[in-house]
């Protein structure tokens, strides 16, 4: 399985990328992007979604 996003959880991310990366820069906004999906990727690993 897999974690299917919904609409409003992508435009959230979306949403805090940009802030990161107005407020700083598209590297530091790429490392937080990853980090996110990362930890989703555990979290549904840990679950047994993957």
């Amino acid at each position: 399985m897999e974690v299917i996003w919904s609409r409003l959880a992508k435009e959230t991310l979306a949403s805090i990328v940009e802030y990161v990366e107005d407020s700083f820069n598209s590297t530091v906004a790429l490392k937080v992007y990853d980090k996110i999906n990362n930890h989703i990727d555990s979290l549904a690993f840990s679950h047994g979604l993957e």
